[in-house]
């Protein structure tokens, strides 16, 4: 071997590390932003103490005393007993190879093994009691509890005053602590969280629909017969489809499971929601009308179908509880009660044989002299998951609210419960559409909404977006005017429909403020990435959305989505009943939560689906892209369409996560391990969640752009002498050329300014539906250089990843290398690829 040969890497190899220490980090143009410190929470089971608010916030003016009558709502939560063990559990119970794989635990038994005990819970019930606690509300599990303390009674309770504060811009006044509070360690040690100590909100709870206009039934009181039609679907003079609920199983393949018998019999489902509200009498109203809700459903379903059973189960909070169901005389200034009729109609429609429960707070809770938001919604969860239910048990639960991304400790404790029980949580992502708030007019902000992101791995919230549909069939009315005030025409049309002919993310915009709307989603600001999600095909497309948003990737939403507009729905009024017809989130999640029971009878329980999910749609996507059986084939797969940020694309993507699955065949993937065991990259580290980072630079600085050179040419060259070294062969010859480099399209040159944001074309008929379509981003690769339009990232993403997302080599000739051990196809030009991070040989695309 020749001398030199043997020598150069000595010499070669220090300058050659040199460079590479001295190589900047941002000279790798385009690498995600990264953490290197946990931020949020990261799904291990809390234990020690936290409080809503130890502090006003900064910039806030101390006004006065807070007066020592005020009633004061308080939540508790319990700690849990034995922490260590159900986290164990949970991992068993979705690990195929574990004897406790899908072995659920009823409420009672919970409660016996992981819930505080009666003991405890005396114990905590005991000391606030003592200390002036009125009105004390333990639910079943003992997971939580409520109370009225009077603001007389909080320095002894909680070793901290109150008092009222002017918050810094000046348009709020609250009450805070004067200092930190603090609890008996005795008493700490049994707690979780408290709630209560501030009513300063930041952002107000949002229920995720909108109505697009209202209508009255003819006489108050249509007839069934009077308004039977064998029609697919309705549409409108502007060609438009519209849809009731009863549509959905037909359009998503659920119907042959409901003609074969699924229809949920035996089963439970549940919603968590509020009452009414009337503001001017400060009266709690009825949840819904069953008048209304029963109607809808006697309608929309065959003749001779008995009609799903709807119970009301309120829960008591703050002193309150709202009335059971009824008409009412005043209005509701909440929006409660049409929300409630609305995902009572949907979850019922697509799970006919179920026994539906809607557990309802009092809407007051809602005027801000309450305990946070969020304890509210825990108290609804905990009590739903501690009831007794009949039959088979619960199957899921369906929430349409939402508030800003945060972490609830015992929000948290609450879902592992859940997927304990083999109870099912979904969640409307959200319909701000990803558009500042001065253009959706939402109070939770522009990102992913909590609870959709409260998200860990082995238990949390399945996020569902929205789309908008067209069906496939024949239509058999075609006149109807939206504008006109009158009811659509009516009657059972799930028996023509064949399925879904497109879908896009529901999205809609007009020029000012508050008439933006859309399917939510992107990263979360609070929630690590659950290693599911980084091993899954999904990264890239949730690396893509991290750029757009500038943030590390996290926690991403959402994970599937459903229907989201043109929805047909019954609600009371003042006046009686009347139609309405609707748009939001809130359609998508009680649709799908309907389809899960339909699941969970023809599988068995499936528990916490968001593993299973990602395993699927990753499996498919990139092992069996064009197999019969892939629930996200073809339209259910949304590919086109975008809301104010993101773009729909081939797999997941932050609009619509893996799309709207096929629910007969997602039914019949669950039980097979091949599909529900398939890991993308089980070499993957999850990210998380940090910091805005720096801007990304115009262009490349000269040094970047020798020092990468010097580099390259240090590589070829230590390359090539081992391999000479290696095969005792003499060097190449020289004015040998190497092999064509894998040149990178440029970006698509966009404007300056906001990212273009123009709904689809719906045109008139008086819904606000702007003419204008969507953009049509081309095929092209999008380089991540500098944001546009105020931190939306570098060029949209293309609606859809093509056939060939990068440059073809510059020698047409030249063929990828051969693949080594086990093959993996390229999720984006789907030709076989090796295993590493190194860009697809064929299309470069990334693993």
């Amino acid at each position: 071997m020749n001398p030199f040969a043997r020598k150069w890497p000595r010499s070669v190899l220090p300058a050659l590390i040199l460079i590479v220490l001295l190589t900047p980090v941002g000279a790798s143009h385009g690498a995600a932003p990264r953490s290197n410190a946990l931020v949020g929470p990261v799904g291990i089971l809390p234990s020690g103490i936290t409080f809503d608010f130890t502090h006003a916030p900064a910039g806030s003016s101390l006004q006065g005393a807070l007066p020592g009558a005020q009633p004061l709502t308080f939540e508790v939560g319990l700690a849990l007993s034995d922490r260590s063990g159900l986290q164990q559990l949970l991992a068993e119970q979705e690990d195929p190879s574990s004897v406790h794989y899908h072995q659920f635990l009823t409420s009672a038994q919970f409660s016996e093994r992981y819930a505080p005990s009666p003991a405890e819970a005396a114990q905590v019930q005991g000391y606030f009691v003592g200390h002036g606690a009125q009105n004390v509300q333990l639910t079943g599990d003992r997971m939580s509890m409520n109370f009225v303390l009077p603001a007389r009674d909080v320095p002894a309770t909680f070793g901290t005053t109150l008092a009222t504060y002017r918050s810094s811009s000046g348009d709020q006044v609250f009450y805070a602590p004067t200092r930190a509070p603090s609890l008996p360690p005795s008493i700490a040690a049994d707690l979780v969280r408290v709630d209560g100590l501030s009513n300063v909100h930041t952002t107000g709870v949002q229920t995720f629909y909108h109505s697009l206009g209202s209508f009255s039934l003819p006489g108050g009181s249509p007839g069934r017969a009077q308004f039977r039609s064998p029609a697919s679907y309705d549409t409108t003079t502007d060609g438009s489809q519209l849809f009731w609920g009863t549509d959905y199983p037909a359009v998503y393949d659920a119907q042959s499971l409901i003609n074969a018998g699924v229809t949920g019999s035996g089963w439970s489902v549940a919603t968590i929601l509020w009452s009414g509200f009337n503001g001017t009498t400060s009266t709690n109203l009825p949840p819904w009308d069953p008048g209304a809700v029963n109607q809808y459903l006697s309608t929309t379903f065959p003749p001779a179908t008995a009609i799903p059973t709807i119970t009301g189960e309120a829960v008591p909070f703050g002193g309150n509880t709202a009335p059971p169901p009824g008409a009412y005389t005043q209005g509701d200034d909440t929006g409660g009660i049409e929300e409630t009729s609305l995902d009572l109609e949907m979850v019922a429609s697509t799970a006919p044989g179920a026994h539906v429960y809607c557990f309802y707070l009092p809407g007051n809770f809602l005027t801000g002299n309450q305990a946070t938001f969020s304890s509210a919604f825990d108290q609804a969860l905990s009590s739903a998951l501690a009831f007794s239910y009949g039959g088979n048990g619960l199957a899921a639960i369906s929430n349409s609210y939402g508030l800003s991304d945060q972490n609830d400790s015992l929000w948290n404790n609450l879902e592992a419960q859940a997927a304990a029980q083999g109870v099912t949580l979904l969640v409307s992502s959200g319909d701000a559409g990803d558009a500042p708030t001065a253009n959706s007019g939402r109070p939770q902000g522009e990102w992913p909404t909590w609870p959709a992101t409260a998200t860990f791995q082995t238990y949390g919230a399945v996020a569902i977006g929205g789309t908008s549909l067209v069906a496939n069939g024949v239509p058999y009315s075609t006149g109807y005017n939206p504008s006109s005030g009158l009811l659509p025409p009516m009657g059972y049309d799930a028996n023509q429909i064949t399925g879904v002919q497109s879908q896009s993310i529901w999205y809609e915009s007009l020029p000012g403020a508050g008439n933006t709307a859309g399917s939510e989603g992107g990263i979360s600001s609070v929630y690590n990435e659950p290693k599911w999600q980084a091993q899954s095909a999904a990264q890239s497309g949730i690396e893509y959305a991290a750029r757009q948003q500038q943030v590390n990737y996290a926690r991403a939403v959402p994970d599937i989505s459903s229907i989201g507009n043109q929805t047909v729905i019954f609600t009371d009024s003042t006046g009686g009943i009347q139609g309405a017809l609707v748009a939001g989130t809130s359609i998508a999640c009680p649709v799908f939560a309907g389809f899960v029971v339909l699941i969970d009878q023809q599988d068995g329980k499936q528990g916490f689906l968001d593993p299973q999910l990602y395993s699927v749609g990753g499996y498919f996507e990139t092992q069996a892209p064009t197999s019969p059986l892939d629930p996200f084939e073809g339209q259910y797969d949304v590919t086109t369409g975008h809301n104010w940020v993101f773009n729909a694309s081939v797999g997941w993507d932050a609009g619509t996560g893996w799309g709207t699955p096929d629910v007969a065949r997602l039914a019949q993937d669950l039980v097979n391990p091949t599909y529900t065991g398939y890991v993308y990259n089980p070499n993957a580290v999850p990210g998380q969640p940090g910091s805005l980072p720096a801007p990304a630079p115009s262009g490349v600085p000269t040094l970047y752009i020798i020092a990468a050179g010097l580099l390259v040419i240090l590589v070829v060259v230590v390359v090539a002498v081992v391999l000479v070294r290696h095969k005792r062969a003499p060097a190449p010859a020289a004015g040998t050329a190497a092999p064509p480099s894998m040149a990178v399209q440029a970006p698509y040159p966009y404007a300056a300014g906001p990212p273009h944001h123009a709904p689809y074309g719906y045109g008139g008929g008086g819904y606000g539906y702007a003419a204008a379509p969507p953009p049509s981003y081309p095929p092209q690769t999008y380089a991540y250089g500098t944001p546009y339009g105020g931190g939306y990232g570098a060029a949209p993403p293309p609606q859809g990843y093509p056939t060939h997302a990068y440059a073809t080599p510059a020698n047409a000739a030249h063929q990828p290398p051969p693949m080594v051990g086990p093959v993996y196809y390229c999720r984006y030009c789907r030709n076989p690829r090796p295993y590493t991070n190194s860009a697809c040989p064929s299309c470069g695309g990334p693993l």
